[in-house]
């Protein structure tokens, strides 16, 4: 894993790219620190150190998953963006696309706020884990 220094987008893409597309859960402790806070809808499991576990089972559900970064706006050392996250379900090899937002805190290269509003509802149900 390269760690990189860039734009705030940047690095949030690098660290979505290789935690969430390349399931690389080294990317957690090389682009986040034990002061990373984390909240959204899975809050009490995304404490950095067990967001591991929630990468790998949500990679259990999805296979070949890709990201596309809509609307960003970068403010100092703060991004919003949209995201929209396309995939295969794992049960049924279904195209999968759900949306979500994520608003991030980055201080030298490393996310030490991440807020995320993604739609796992849409994902589990369109993965066909709720049917």
């Amino acid at each position: 894993m390269t760690h990189q220094t860039g734009s705030v987008l940047e690095t949030v893409k690098q660290w979505f790219h290789e935690l969430w597309e390349e399931a690389d859960t080294a990317a957690i402790n090389a682009l986040s620190n034990s002061g990373t806070t984390m909240q959204g809808a899975i809050s009490e499991l995304a404490a950095p150190q067990n967001y591991g576990e929630v990468v790998t089972a949500l990679n259990d559900l999805l296979k070949n998953i890709h990201f596309e970064y809509a609307y960003p706006v970068e403010q100092g050392e703060w991004v919003a963006v949209k995201l929209i996250v396309q995939a295969q379900s794992a049960a049924t090899g279904d195209d999968v696309r759900f949306t979500g937002q994520i608003i991030a805190r980055v201080k030298e290269a490393i996310v030490t706020e991440l807020i995320a509003t993604i739609d796992y509802m849409k994902m589990l149900i369109v993965s066909r884990e709720l049917v």
